[in-house]
């Protein structure tokens, strides 16, 4: 294979390429790891190492969408034929490659199988964004890298943005929708070669702030950087994770407007309804304050980290999203049991749920940009928010199945604690009361149309 193995001894009999930030992937290729106590094989994490993708020839697309192997006699083989030629260097595996090799018609099922199976994870995980690009092809045409911006930007309207939490729900799909208006993006992101194939090469990716000298100029930074609220049961170790994954990089990023020579006209920095804590049927307003709840302190806390630019004469949005439907996010964990008919409310339903269509959350990101006048707290929901009863059934009507099996509330409360009774169990009653006042026409104000759109494109 060209490299010796950790004894250094004996070259590689096969090299691995996998994605390391796949959580999927890493069951399979974890329970590997652990077999391959002789170091036979070479395990190259993707999503960290491009120079050795680049050696190998491969695109960092090509190893998402099928695992590739790289044989004792430097073969590539892919698929199912690519676990083949790992598996005979491992205990227990090894056994089972001969079975499939003979075995009429097990390998053309089994490859049938595992581009099934392969299009299921990246969907699920977020992996392609092959359906949502759709940036003009004198972009795509341009060489881009990890140190150079963007080419293919003539209009003098153009603008460069700053955006962290690119590759996240909310970043993947505003970054295409800003390439295709000829904008130009940087990304702050701790894997810039999958990040830089994510999005084509139509961006710059950076890994470090100190990369940006104080000449660069960024006309508007966006921060949508953050630990998901939702991914783990709230211990104390979490919630000092949330709090750590939200300020710390917020505060990088006033730190590098102080040192700026040229500062951003707009910051927009994120933070969540749930700024307004367990304030139960109340209609909140951009003016209304927050509580002792931890959802209510995390957010209160974000949004001051990130009000130190306005000392700095720049234009500061705080932007209190609600739960966006889209492609991905908290929808795709609630769609499972909907759509197998198993869908209902939580508790007794009746706690409210402030919702906007992945196009209206872009739409109100770009009014902002557009509107000079919008500054402060800016509420990211659709002006219609529904109790979580109504939401459950509108759901259950998109897809057609039936949604009256409620999920007790005590339930929720010994699976996830304080979380669920916060997140699931409670909610806001938020209006979008100053986009509106601004003139931004809402494409989805009600939740029936924005749900049917949703689940159409999602089946």
């Amino acid at each position: 294979m060209g490299t010796n193995n950790d004894t250094g001894d004996q070259p590689y009999r096969a090299t691995v390429y996998h994605d390391g930030e796949c959580p999927i992937c890493n069951v399979e290729i974890n329970q590997m790891k652990r077999l391959d106590k002789n170091k036979f094989v070479n395990w190259v994490d993707i999503s960290k190492d491009q120079s050795a993708l680049n050696a190998a020839g491969l695109s960092y697309q090509q190893t998402m969408d099928r695992i590739h192997v790289q044989d004792a006699d430097q073969v590539m083989q892919t698929g199912v034929k690519g676990f083949l030629a790992v598996w005979e260097h491992l205990p227990y595996f090894r056994r089972l490659v001969p079975i499939v090799k003979h075995t009429p018609f097990l390998m053309p099922l089994m490859e049938w199988c595992y581009v099934f199976f392969a299009r299921y994870r990246l969907k699920l995980t977020g992996k392609t964004m092959a359906s949502v690009i759709s940036h003009n092809d004198a972009t795509s045409k341009a060489p881009h890298s990890s140190s150079t911006t963007q080419a293919g930007a003539t209009n003098v309207d153009n603008k460069h943005y700053l955006i962290t939490g690119g590759s996240g729900f909310i970043g993947s799909h505003l970054i295409p929708k800003l390439l295709s208006d000829n904008n130009t993006v940087t990304v702050l992101t701790r894997t810039p070669a999958k990040t830089l194939a994510q999005f084509n090469h139509a961006i710059e990716a950076i890994d470090d702030l100190s990369m940006l000298n104080a000449s660069r100029q960024f006309d508007v930074i966006i921060n949508l950087a953050g630990q998901g609220i939702a991914d783990k049961r709230w211990s104390e170790k979490v919630k000092q994770q949330l709090f750590d994954s939200r300020l710390l990089i917020t505060r990088a990023l006033v730190d590098f407007m102080q040192r700026a020579e040229h500062k951003p006209e707009l910051f927009i920095s994120g933070s969540a309804t749930g700024f307004y804590g367990l304030r139960g049927d109340e209609e909140l307003t951009e003016d209304d304050s927050g509580d002792s709840s931890f959802s209510s302190e995390i957010c209160t806390d974000w949004e001051e980290e990130a009000k130190a630019a306005e000392a700095l004469g720049i234009r500061c949005c705080y932007l209190r999203t609600g739960i966006v439907l889209g492609d991905g996010g908290a929808l795709s964990k609630m769609l499972p049991p909907f759509k197998f008919g198993l869908g209902g409310p939580m508790g007794d339903g009746k706690q409210w749920m402030s919702w906007i269509h992945m196009d209206d959350l872009i739409g109100i990101i770009n009014h902002i940009v557009k509107t000079p006048q919008i500054s402060g707290p800016v509420n990211g929901t659709a002006p219609n928010p529904v109790t979580n009863k109504v939401f459950a059934s509108t759901l259950g009507k998109a897809l057609k199945r039936p949604a009256f099996l409620p999920l007790p509330g005590f339930v929720l409360k010994i699976l996830m604690g304080e979380m669920g009774e916060e997140l699931l169990l409670s909610g806001q009653r938020v209006i979008p009361e100053k986009v509106t006042a601004a003139g931004y026409s809402f494409m989805y104000e009600d939740l029936e149309p924005a749900l049917v759109e949703v689940t159409n494109k999602k089946s």
